[in-house]
C-alpha cells in the first residue's frame, strides 16, 4: 500500500493519445479515486480527470520532417517544461500515450536523472516491426513497462528484458456501444434510398491541407458518375470547420455534406457508415473494426515520403491489412492519392467489393479480441508494474 495517494503524470502528444489515455486514466482513478493527476493531454484526458494540462497538447501534434524542422526549438522549451514538471510533481508513475518523439525524449531525461522511485510506462508500442528495429533495444534502457495495442506487438520487447502486454485496441470498447444505423440514419435525415460516405481528413491540419481538395473532387467524381443517392458524412473537429467548408463549396459538395463535430456524435458517427473514404491511420483500423467497407489514401511532402519509404519495411500501411497479412482494404498513396484513384477505389466498393471486405474485417476482429476491456487490462498492468519492488 502507498502511504500517500498514488500520483500519476500522464502525457498525450496528440488527439489520438488523448482518446487512447482517457479510459485508462478513469480506471485507474475507478481503483485510486484519491490519485492526484498532472500532465499534459487534451479534452479526453481532462474529462477522465486530467484537471488541467500543463500547457495545449496540440502544441505537440506535428508530423513529417519538414513540418517539424521549424518547431524544434519549442519542442525543446516544452520538453525541458515537462521534466521540470516531473521532478517537482514526484509521481509514482509516468504513463505516456503515443508521440514518441516528444515522450521517449522525456522518458530518457527523467532516466538520466535517476529518479528510481518513478515507474516509467508507456501506451502505443513503437512500430518496430515496420522500421528502425534499433528503437526495441533502447526504450528498453529507460522503461519499465509497455503497453501494446496490437497482439504480435509484446514479443518484439520481452526478449530484450521489457515487461510489455497486449492491451487490445481500445476502440473495442466503443465500437459495442455504437447505435444502430437506422438510428443514426434517422437522426442525420438520410432517407432509405440514400446510402452513406463517411471521409475523415484527418486529425492534424498538415493531414486536412494534403487531401481536402483531392478526396472531395474524388467524391465529386464518384458522386457523378454514380448517382444522388448518397449523403456525405464528415466526422472532424471544430478547428478544421472553415477550412473543411471551403472544400466542400469549391467542389459543390456543401449540399450533399454534414459535417459532425461535436465530440460524442463524432465518436459514433462510424455506426452510421455504408462505406467510407479516409486518411491512413488509426480511423482505418476503427473503420474495419466497425466493419465499414472504406480506402485509405495519403500524400504527404516527397521529402518526408522518399525518407520515409526508404525505411519501412511491411508491405501495407493500413493497420488492419497489417494484421490480416493481406490486402483487404485498397491502399492509396503518394502519387496513387489522386482523385481519379480515389474515386475508381469507392466505385468498386460499392458495386461489391465491400463484401469481400466484410468477411476480412471479422476475420480482423477475432484477432484483436480481449477477455477484459483494454482499459482493464491496462490498469491491471499498471497496478502489477507499480507493485514491483515496492
Amino acid at each position: 500500500m502507498l502511504a500517500r495517494p498514488l500520483r500519476i503524470f500522464i502525457c498525450a502528444a496528440e488527439e489520438s493519445g488523448d482518446k487512447l489515455g482517457a479510459p485508462i486514466l478513469r480506471s485507474l482513478l475507478e481503483r485510486y479515486p484519491h490519485a492526484k493527476v498532472m500532465g499534459v493531454g487534451g479534452r479526453a484526458l481532462q474529462k477522465a480527470g486530467l484537471k488541467e494540462t500543463l500547457f495545449p497538447m496540440e502544441e505537440l501534434s506535428l508530423m513529417g520532417v519538414l513540418e517539424i524542422l521549424p518547431k524544434v526549438p519549442h519542442m525543446i522549451k516544452r520538453i525541458r517544461q515537462t521534466v521540470n514538471a516531473i521532478e517537482e510533481f514526484q509521481p509514482d508513475i509516468l504513463i505516456t500515450i503515443d508521440g514518441p518523439e516528444f515522450n521517449f525524449r522525456i522518458h530518457k531525461k527523467i532516466r538520466d536523472k535517476n529518479l528510481h522511485g518513478i515507474k516509467q510506462l508507456h501506451c502505443v508500442a513503437p512500430t518496430v516491426w515496420a522500421w528502425r528495429e534499433g528503437r526495441a533495444e533502447k526504450i528498453s534502457r529507460f522503461l519499465n513497462g509497455l503497453l501494446c495495442l496490437f497482439p504480435f506487438e509484446p514479443g518484439y520487447f520481452e526478449t530484450l528484458g521489457l515487461r510489455a502486454e497486449y492491451m487490445g485496441h481500445p476502440y473495442s470498447e466503443k465500437k459495442s456501444g455504437l447505435p444502430a444505423k437506422s438510428k443514426l440514419k434517422k437522426e442525420w435525415g438520410v432517407s432509405a434510398k440514400e446510402k452513406t460516405i463517411g471521409v475523415f481528413f484527418g486529425s492534424r491540419r498538415q493531414e486536412i491541407r494534403h487531401h481536402a481538395k483531392i478526396f472531395c473532387e474524388a467524391l465529386r467524381l464518384f458522386l457523378n458518375e454514380q448517382g444522388e443517392n448518397y449523403k456525405i458524412i464528415i466526422p472532424s473537429f471544430p478547428k478544421f470547420e472553415e477550412d473543411i467548408r471551403e472544400a466542400l463549396e469549391e467542389f459543390k459538395l456543401t449540399d450533399r455534406a454534414m459535417l459532425i463535430i461535436d465530440e460524442e456524435d463524432r465518436q459514433q458517427a462510424l455506426g452510421g457508415l455504408d462505406m467510407a473514404i479516409a486518411v491512413s491511420g488509426t480511423i482505418g483500423l476503427e473503420l474495419a473494426m466497425a466493419s465499414v467497407p472504406h480506402c485509405i489514401g495519403y500524400k504527404t511532402s516527397n521529402f518526408t515520403y522518399q525518407i520515409v519509404k526508404r525505411l519501412i519495411k511491411v508491405k501495407y500501411a493500413h493497420l488492419g491489412n497489417i494484421i490480416l497479412n493481406e490486402k483487404a482494404v485498397p491502399e492509396l498513396l503518394q502519387h496513387d492519392c489522386t482523385p481519379e484513384k480515389l474515386s475508381e477505389a469507392l466505385k468498386a466498393i460499392d458495386e461489391g467489393e465491400k463484401d469481400e471486405q466484410k468477411k476480412a474485417f471479422k476475420k480482423l476482429n477475432v484477432l484483436m479480441d480481449t477477455k477484459k476491456p483494454p482499459s482493464e487490462i491496462a490498469a491491471d498492468f499498471i497496478e502489477e508494474c507499480l507493485a514491483e519492488d515496492a
